[in-house]
């Protein structure tokens, strides 16, 4: 008997407090040969002015994703066309997440501050798995792993490459 997959995407958001309109855009596209993409920006400042920020951002992923083009050369290209069309005076945050039934892939493709900053890799991901593991009651349901590349701005080159590897048996 084959195995069929269901795909939920869902959105819950909320203003800023005691601000009347949201500077976060959430639009939905079907992908050209099948599939989906959520499309999610988050306009620089609050308000009315974030809100066409993340507009512009939003339409043109959208009409991109809609054209087939693929996700990170949208992402980038969002990006500059903001850059372009605002002089680089502001700026949004990006998420897609695409269902791509052509490559039976899910794709998560961000543009978007990390927001775990004094921290180290090993920190975030040990953070995130401790939280899986406590929402299962300690006790796997599946098998899990989390993977998170970190990139730092350093005051001087390190030449020296490292690698530090645990392994219980």
């Amino acid at each position: 008997m084959p195995l069929h997959i269901e795909a939920q995407l869902a959105v819950a958001k909320i203003n800023k407090y005691a601000t009347a309109e949201s500077g976060d855009t959430v639009e939905v596209v079907e992908r050209p040969r099948g599939g989906v993409s959520l499309v999610m920006a988050d306009g620089q400042r609050s308000g009315r002015s974030a809100k066409a920020i993340s507009n512009i951002v939003v339409r043109k992923a959208i009409s991109l994703l809609a054209e087939g083009v693929r996700d990170g050369a949208v992402a980038r290209a969002t990006h500059d066309y903001l850059h372009l069309e605002r002089g680089g005076k502001v700026s949004a945050e990006l998420t897609i997440i695409s269902v791509d039934l052509v490559t039976s892939t899910l794709v998560i493709s961000r543009n978007a501050r990390c927001p775990h900053q004094d921290r180290n890799a090993q920190s975030v991901a040990d953070t995130i798995l401790a939280e899986t593991l406590r929402l299962d009651q300690n006790r796997p349901h599946d098998d899990a792993a989390v993977v998170v590349l970190k990139l730092l701005a350093q005051p001087q080159p390190e030449t020296i490459r490292r690698l530090f590897m645990r392994f219980p048996i």
